[in-house]
């Protein structure tokens, strides 16, 4: 499962729950650019917005295998979340029993993608200091991503 943020603009608060300290950078990116990224990809990608429910009230059925994946409480709403999910089922045994293999669950799936197609814009937390900056700037032209990187003004005054 890869997690995104599905808003149109930033988000102070997902700055301050995913943020362990004040420096950071936020990928910008679309639905169909991360879309087309999985199309060449050999296995399918499932694509979706999470939905939040009271568990109290509504039942999660059992029969999509994804469910409980695509849902999650209410109290999370202001997340927003995509989430891209592969379903892939451990090897089994020569006596048909699953084999669950380590190595390859921790490791994560690998899906190669084109930075330069994906990525629109790069920020860089509100609160970091102006050397990050600099050095986003430095990695992303020395692996020719060629997407702006800007300074959050989430911190900024208004301007009346």
């Amino acid at each position: 499962i890869n997690c995104w943020h599905l808003n149109p603009h930033e988000s102070a608060a997902m700055w301050r729950l995913y943020l362990k300290s004040t420096e950071g950078i936020d990928i910008q990116s679309n639905y169909s650019r991360l879309v087309e990224q999985f199309l060449p990809f050999n296995e399918k990608v499932y694509v979706g917005a999470v939905k939040y429910i009271d568990y109290d009230e509504v039942h999660i059925s059992e029969e999509h295998l994804f469910n409980p994946f695509i849902y999650k409480r209410k109290s999370f709403e202001h997340e927003k979340e995509l989430r891209a999910m592969i379903r892939r089922f451990p090897p089994t045994t020569a006596d048909h029993r699953m084999r669950f293999d380590v190595n390859v669950i921790s490791d994560g799936i690998r899906v190669p993608v084109d930075l330069h197609e994906l990525i629109m814009r790069i920020f860089v937390a509100p609160e970091s200091p102006s050397w990050l900056t600099k050095l986003v700037e430095s990695v992303a032209k020395r692996y020719s991503v060629d997407a702006p990187v800007v300074q959050s003004s989430l911190e900024k005054d208004p301007v009346y």
